[in-house]
């Protein structure tokens, strides 16, 4: 096992998480159950950052889609 931090983008609180050797295994992304704000969000434990969008930015309640 693993541990590792990554910033909920929900309240932008640092929220530490394992993942053992076996679920990451083969995968760029892990789902985490945030403990910050009760969601799944989708992290890579090697960078604890988020899956970008398509325009390059990760995806924040700070940073809402554009046009919104």
């Amino acid at each position: 096992m693993r541990n590792f931090l990554y910033r909920c983008p929900m309240t932008q609180l640092n929220v530490q998480a394992t993942v053992t050797e076996e679920e990451s295994s083969g995968r760029e992304y892990v789902a985490q159950q945030c403990p910050a704000c009760g969601g799944f969000h989708l992290i890579n434990p090697l960078t604890g950052e988020g899956p970008k969008r398509p325009d390059g930015s990760r995806r924040s309640r700070r940073n809402p889609p554009s046009g919104q």
